[in-house]
């Protein structure tokens, strides 16, 4: 069945005046005419579209393109010598396209013409280059004149573009066209027959350019037609064409024919008629009855103008308009859509978040650019956050304007409230500029301007698991062991543990479940304070089991707890090496830790571990040791790589700490240097299977420490700690070295015999000296000095003080150097900076002969307790400290590099010697 719907024209060319009658209303029969539609029964032929066509948009191409336009008329004479000469169907004729070269081919199209004398004889089948090619069914137009089916008119339109891009460049070939050269066309000249290839094509040495190609198949007569190219924002210095292809067109036939281009300078009409069978895009001045023409509009054209139009101004003469194209270089905008979701399997229920994401890339800036991304109706809107304006009712995103590069997003937050799978999609509905690979609000989902994300939602699901005694201790629920009871709280957390989604709680068979659980990651924490857990047990297994969901039950989340072990520690210290024998703490010292673990409980402790992170001021002084006591107790391996600080585990694994077992371990250290007036605390921790998950950590102790368990012992001499009720850590008070001299002088203070040696009966005077150069005082400082045979104290010693804050000490009045060498009544405190002097008068003894050698001792709270001993001086000593004075006249001394005594050599005094005097 072929539907035709008759067409009528207001006037016909002059040669066909006289089909009109005279005194005809045209309105009124155009509008009956046009609404006459008539049902012509056709056995074997194909429904093609029976009446006129406009021109409508077909085809648009932004980005580096040009186009081409060949062809040929088959009629072989004009309308003055033979409008009826033809060339037979078989015999082919050609054109010439030529392509610039390294362009690529993107898009052609066959166009042919032809009259006929009957619609079913339109020809839809033609050869070109060889091939036979059909006009598809949606592209074969056909009309007639008026209401005479016998003159009637047919265009076919196929795409070629695969036969072009295999060819290129080259001479076309086209046969096999089957027209009517009969009546009625012969006699009112107005037989067609001819056909067009037009090619677009892409060549990237080209300015980026708009390409519009108009199509249809409408007949005219003094009739306007218009065709805009928009969405343009011409270039400077711009190239613009047009090209119009029309058929019948009588080049005696003008009157009122023009072709007119406005290009934002205003209307400009085109020479070269596009109605005279001269083909100017052909390069042919004879192509009867078929009109091809393309006009440089170049400098009829803006720079800046949005748009240009194009008009047909037919005439008296009657033809037929085949399509048009237009093209300006434009500025463009590479506008892309990418689209995300957070969560790409949610649950019934969840909230899930859309991110969409526009970027242009390019090459000008774009205004007025908007987006639709409307949500499926399975979605509900909650909230949108972005650049722009978003309307969830209408789902469109204004954008706005969008620089070279720049991007915007979009976050919509919505609820899932249908499962399925569910799409939404986002595409660029607005620009101010044209798109050179994508034509904005087409949906088209292969372009790059629109993006779609889909999100499979499902049913919530549940989480299950049982809290059970890990008899064995390996972290499985097997069968036979026994679960813990009801009411046990367990809590469902997010993915980071911190934020509590549910609580539940366990029945009596120890096993808990979570319902209504969407698809995610989550934690599950059992709460350990809850006091239905039997106070025997601990739990033994991660209590943060991470978990993830994803639309099935999730099963076996099980809790393994062990039976509770209770262990004891203890950290002693002692000073097992006082390098400065200083009896002090002092840097350069060596403290030894000894650290206790005992097993009070009668289960094992499995995975047993002791880790001591030593304080800054102390070095590990060598390899610690470990000894263990107890039924079955191992002795663990030491870490011969532990340093207190990068490597704080003392065994090199775990072991088991039996039920009564001991461990202890000594740890020699060094005080560093610069620890001097520091408190050093060390606190030791031990893990294990069944501790708790804190730990263990030792209490301080010393040799007094009372109620110790049994075989934790202390060594004598362990530096007192300071204790109460809580688990404290184990300090150590490092003190300054004192920094103390002492010199001894001694002078011939009574020459009995005036000999000027030093002999019986002399009177001597020792003087002992000591200060302070250090930066502590010394408490309790006392000064003995025990003098040599042969010598008697001769009367009470004087003592002076030098220093800010320095007192005098009391002279005990019973020394005698003898038995009694104690020169103060009691210690004081020889400050920091003070200085103190002793003057002590002997007389030699009688009979005393030979070398009398004599040093002092200063003893102290924080001196060696060897003391600190007097180094001999006299009075040509030099580099003495401070206040240290030497008497002139004191007796010479032989000075070395050690601490000498001060001596003194007493001589036999000359006896029997006689005096005679002269008279």
């Amino acid at each position: 069945m072929k539907f035709l719907l008759k067409h009528f024209q207001s006037t016909r060319t002059a040669k066909q005046a006289n089909q009109i009658k005279s005194g005809d209303s045209f309105q009124s029969k155009k509008i009956a005419l046009l609404g006459l539609l008539t049902a012509v029964q056709t056995m074997g032929a194909s429904i093609a579209i029976a009446a006129p066509v406009q021109l409508t948009l077909d085809q648009t191409f932004v980005g580096k393109y040009g186009y081409k336009v060949t062809g040929a008329t088959r009629r072989t004479q004009s309308n003055t010598v033979n409008a009826c000469s033809v060339l037979s169907p078989t015999t082919s004729n050609t054109a010439s396209l030529s392509l610039p070269t390294g362009t690529t081919v993107v898009k052609a199209f066959l166009y042919w013409t032809g009259s006929t004398n009957l619609q079913a004889n339109s020809d839809w089948n033609v050869t070109f280059e060889g091939q036979s090619i059909s006009a598809p069914v949606n592209r074969r137009y056909y009309l007639n004149y008026a209401s005479d089916t016998t003159e009637g008119y047919f265009n076919g339109r196929v795409d070629v573009t695969s036969i072009v891009q295999n060819k290129g460049s080259g001479t076309y070939s086209f046969s096999d066209l089957t027209v009517n050269t009969g009546t009625p066309h012969c006699s009112v000249k107005t037989v067609l027959a001819g056909w067009e290839l037009i090619v677009i094509y892409q060549d990237n040495s080209l300015p980026n350019t708009a390409v519009n190609l108009y199509d249809g198949f409408v007949d005219g007569q003094n009739t306007s037609f218009n065709f805009t190219l928009d969405k343009l924002a011409v270039t400077n210095n711009p190239i613009a064409s047009m090209t119009t292809t029309i058929w019948e067109g009588d080049s005696d036939l003008s009157n009122n024919e023009a072709l007119r281009y406005d290009g934002g300078l205003g209307v400009s009409t085109l020479a070269n008629g596009p109605f005279d069978s001269n083909s100017t895009a052909l390069g042919n001045n004879n192509t009867y009855g078929f009109d091809a023409d393309t006009y440089n509009v170049s400098t009829l054209t803006q720079a800046g103008v949005t748009q240009v139009t194009g008009t047909v101004q037919t005439g008296q003469d009657y033809v037929f308009l085949n399509n048009v194209i237009i093209a300006a270089t434009t500025q463009v905008a590479d506008l892309k859509i990418e689209k995300t979701v957070d969560n790409a399997t949610p649950s019934v229920g969840q909230t899930i978040t859309f991110t969409v994401n526009v970027t242009n890339e390019g090459p000008d800036t774009t205004n007025n650019v908007t987006v639709k991304d409307l949500l499926p109706t399975e979605i509900s809107h909650i909230s949108n956050t972005g650049g722009g304006s978003y309307n969830p009712t209408t789902g469109i995103w204004n954008v706005g304007t969008l620089t070279n590069g720049q991007s915007k997003s979009l976050q919509i937050t919505a609820q899932v409230n249908n499962t399925g799978n569910i799409t939404n999609i986002a595409e660029v509905t607005g620009s101010s500029l044209r798109d050179p690979d994508s034509q904005i609000n087409n949906n088209i989902s292969t372009e790059d301007d629109q993006a779609s994300v889909t999100v499979t939602a499902t049913n919530t699901t549940s989480i299950s698991g049982t809290l059970y005694q890990d008899t064995n201790n390996n972290d499985t629920l097997n069968l036979g062991e026994t679960t813990l009871p009801a009411n046990i709280t367990v809590k469902l957390l997010d993915s980071t543990g911190t934020t509590i989604l549910k609580t539940t709680t366990t029945n009596a068979s120890g096993q808990y479940t979570f319902t209504g659980v969407a698809n995610g990651t989550y934690k599950i924490q059992v709460d350990t304070t809850d006091t239905d857990i039997p106070t025997s047990l601990t739990l033994g297994t991660s209590n943060n089991l991470a978990v993830t969901v994803s639309g099935s039950p999730i099963t076996g989340q099980n809790f393994g707890f062990d039976l509770t072990a209770t262990a004891v520690a203890y950290k002693s210290a002692k000073l097992t090496n006082d390098a400065d024998s200083s009896g002090s703490l002092t840097p350069g010292d060596t403290v030894t830790w000894s650290v206790t673990y005992i097993n009070t409980s009668t289960v094992d402790i499995p995975n047993f571990q002791v880790t001591d992170a030593l304080s800054s001021g102390v070095t590990i002084a060598g390899t610690p040791t470990v000894i263990a006591t107890g039924v079955g107790q191992l002795t663990p391996s030491i870490n011969n790589g532990f340093n207190g600080s990068t490597t704080t585990s003392l065994f090199t694994s775990p072991v088991l700490l039996k039920a009564g077992g001991i461990l202890k371990v000594d740890i020699p250290t060094l005080l560093n240097a610069g620890t001097a007036n520091t408190i050093q605390s060390n606190q030791a921790k031990g893990i294990g299977t069944n501790l708790p998950a804190a730990g263990i950590f030792t209490d301080n102790i010393d040799n007094t420490t009372i109620n110790l368990p049994v075989g934790v012992t202390v060594s004598l001499g362990s530096i007192n700690q300071t204790q109460t009720s809580n688990i404290d850590p184990t300090t150590i008070n490092v003190a300054t070295a004192p920094v103390v001299s002492g010199y001894k002088s001694v002078k011939l203070t009574n020459d009995a015999d005036i000999s000027t040696t030093v002999t019986p009966g002399d009177g001597l005077t020792w003087t002992v000296t000591y200060t302070n150069t250090g930066t502590v005082d010394i408490p309790n400082f006392q000064v003995t000095d025990a003098l040599p045979s042969g010598m008697t104290i001769a009367g009470t010693a004087t003592i002076t003080a030098l220093g800010v804050g320095q007192t005098t000490p009391t002279y005990n009045s019973s020394y005698n150097g003898t038995g009694n060498n104690t020169l103060f009544n009691s210690g004081v405190t020889l400050k920091a900076g003070g200085t103190i002097a002793i003057n002590i008068p002997v007389t030699v003894n009688t009979g005393s002969t030979g070398t009398k050698a004599n040093q002092a001792t200063a003893t102290g709270s924080n001196l060696p307790a060897s003391g600190i001993k007097t180094d001999n001086i006299d009075n040509t000593t030099i580099g003495l400290p401070g206040g240290i004075t030497v008497a002139p006249g004191s007796l010479s001394q032989t000075q070395t590099a050690t601490i000498d005594a001060t001596s003194v050599i007493v001589n036999t005094p000359v006896t029997g010697l006689a005096l005679g005097f002269k008279s």
